[in-house]
């Protein structure tokens, strides 16, 4: 007399083979992920310095914004009678401003 027992086949997964396979495939998986990434931010820098390069107008006016963006507090060379100040001062002022009434 035979039970259902003998018919079924039990099969034990390989959960350290499993493991592996799966953490080799995430770090796959990350690798070209970050490997696009790469890619794709050279392309982008390389075609915007083909475009940038070899317009002096355009140079001119990137370096005046990083002029702009990046200079020291004091005065400003191209607009008379006006400072910059760090934004830190600026904040304080518009927080000043607003609380005073005058900015609404």
């Amino acid at each position: 007399m035979t039970t259902s027992s003998d018919y079924t086949q039990t099969e034990d997964i390989n959960i350290p083979l499993l493991a592996v396979v799966i953490a080799g495939f995430a770090a796959s998986l990350l690798l070209i992920i970050l490997f696009l990434q790469v890619w794709f931010y050279n392309m982008d820098s390389a075609e915007r310095d083909a475009k940038w390069r070899h317009d002096p107008i355009l140079t001119a006016a990137f370096n005046q914004y990083n002029n702009d963006l990046y200079d020291p507090a004091g005065l400003n060379p191209r607009i008379p009678n006006v400072r910059r100040i760090p934004i830190d001062d600026a904040i304080a002022a518009t927080v000043k401003r607003y609380a005073q009434g005058e900015g609404k």
